[in-house]
């Protein structure tokens, strides 16, 4: 049987060996919804990056927090998003 999306995405972050940020490219906002609901803030700390984000919200996705951030966005952002710190790369 397949693995619905969001519980690849889990076992892929559980299977990390690699420090840094994460960027997780989904479908659209259903799929970033439950991934985060699936994942919580077990691998870092969960971000949704999509066009209707408030500026200030893009802001502190964006921006550097002490620990690892997990920010999923959707494919449409994949050609156009570069992101300061991001090590690994979901798709």
């Amino acid at each position: 049987l397949a693995q619905p999306l969001e519980a690849k995405i889990r076992n892929t972050l559980a299977g990390l060996r690699t420090e840094g940020d994460v960027l997780v490219f989904v479908p659209g906002m259903r799929e970033m919804l439950a991934v985060k609901e699936k994942i919580g803030d077990q691998f870092g700390e969960v971000h949704l990056l999509h066009a209707d984000l408030p500026r200030e919200e893009q802001d502190r996705t964006l921006g550097k927090i002490g620990r690892r951030k997990i920010i999923l966005a959707t494919n449409i952002a994949e050609s156009s998003v570069t992101i300061p710190g991001i090590r690994i790369v979901i798709d």
